[in-house]
């Protein structure tokens, strides 16, 4: 009896191979690959009100449960239409603000309780976690800003095996087919390895341009590029991108890293380093010149266009310097490593930023505008402290060669992806 038993419980398991073979060869008959995708989002955490906060717009950790964005932006993606045929996870990074990592396990329990009924396998880190890592021997690691926090988002579904990985940030509604089209996109032009797309927000997809200054309509600027790309009805190349609407095959992720320290605009790092890269190659890693893997294409498909909300903020006290850096370092990042013909054919907003020629010069003109505008927000000592900041930045980048920089730590980052990380252990069960 027990042997009959034995007998039928093995052709029932060799019954399900046969058919899990057959199924596979057919899906691979209609051109049909399983892949695994992951959506990876950013959720930043403020865990204390009373020292000025890294990131723009976190959610209070009192907050949390009744006022955190993240609440909706996972309503969303279990609103998700996900084609059949393929597996799927999230990888959430929760980072508590300068550095915290004294309230990880409140933090932790807090996206568990939002998680709980998910049909998606979901992967909860958080600053704790990193450090841990980094004690490890993932020297790599770490969650000191934007584009430290994006390569987290390539390093963790890398070590997961994904095929995909879409790039998010938790104060954005992702619409029902946006997987659908990726996936359709993706498929259809087999030479594409990195889709950006826009932000709608308040039903537009072009920004406010109320807040522009007469000596520099970076608004302006950007809505160029914007109404430019949205009015195409096919992928076209270009390194226009929205750092919370990004999406990657492992060919670009397994090799392209986000650059370090960049203080705002890490979308626009990234998509300027993969430029870079494809233009010069990098023999530290063996990269050549022209690999279309480098190469990034924008899209206006309804399908794709993610609806952004942040939430209120007031203006950060730095932030007139902290953009007038960013686009100076990528100046510097740039070098004639491109040339500005080309930088002019993949993004009018980049070209126009870029064309400065002298950014000390120009900063004072921008804080000169600033003060007429509201006095009380840049009195006299404030502006002057300012302004040497980016003098010395200037003299900094200057006698630094960025892309050099750049190509040793993309170097760092291929080692940390052999450096295994077992990503289970961050699984919510």
């Amino acid at each position: 009896m027990l042997k009959t038993f034995n007998l039928v419980i093995e052709f029932l398991v060799l019954f399900e191979v046969c058919i899990l073979v057959l199924v596979v060869f057919s899906l691979a008959e209609l051109g049909v690959i399983m892949k695994k995708i992951s959506i990876v989002v950013n959720v930043y955490i403020n865990t204390d009100s009373g020292i000025e906060n890294t990131f723009d717009h976190p959610t209070d950790l009192e907050l949390f449960e009744s006022k955190s964005t993240f609440a909706d932006f996972f309503d969303s993606v279990k609103s998700l239409n996900m084609p059949d045929g393929h597996e799927y996870d999230l990888y959430v990074f929760a980072v508590a603000a300068n550095n915290d990592t004294g309230r990880d396990e409140e933090i932790r329990h807090k996206i568990f309780g939002m998680v709980k009924d998910s049909d998606l396998k979901v992967f909860v880190i958080t600053n704790s976690d990193i450090l841990n890592l980094r004690k490890a021997g993932h020297a790599f690691l770490s969650v000191d800003g934007y584009c430290e926090i994006r390569n987290l988002g390539f390093i963790f579904p890398y070590n997961g095996d994904s095929d995909y990985v879409i790039q998010f940030d938790d104060d954005e509604i992702i619409r029902p087919d946006y997987l659908v089209k990726m996936i359709e996109l993706y498929d259809m032009y087999p030479h594409i390895y990195s889709l950006n797309s826009l932000y709608e927000k308040d039903g537009s997809v072009v920004v406010d341009e109320s807040s522009d200054m007469e000596c520099w309509k970076k608004c302006e600027m950007m809505n160029d590029d914007f109404k430019r790309l949205s009015s195409l009805s096919e992928p076209v190349e270009s390194i226009f991108g929205l750092g919370g609407n990004m999406t990657f095959k492992r060919e670009y992720f397994s090799k392209m890293c986000y650059p370090e320290n960049v203080p705002r605009g890490e979308d626009f790092a990234l998509l300027l380093a993969a430029r870079l890269i494809y233009e010069n190659g990098n023999e530290k890693c063996d990269l050549s010149i022209h690999n279309q893997e480098f190469k990034s294409y924008f899209v206006s498909n309804k399908e794709m266009i993610i609806i952004h909300k942040p939430p209120a903020g007031k203006e950060k006290k730095h932030k007139l310097k902290i953009d007038i850096e960013r686009f100076m370092m990528q100046k510097a990042f740039m070098g004639d490593y491109l040339s500005m013909e080309k930088l002019y054919n993949l993004s009018r907003y980049i070209y126009r930023m870029l064309s400065i020629d002298d950014f000390y010069e120009f900063s004072k003109e921008v804080y000169k505008e600033a003060v007429l505008i509201n006095p009380s927000a840049y009195p006299d000592e404030f502006v002057s402290s300012e302004l040497s900041d980016l003098k010395k930045m200037a003299e900094g980048y200057s006698s630094r060669s960025l892309f050099e920089e750049y190509k040793e730590y993309q170097k760092k980052y291929l080692d940390e992806l052999n450096n295994k990380i077992d990503v289970n252990k961050y699984l919510y069960s």
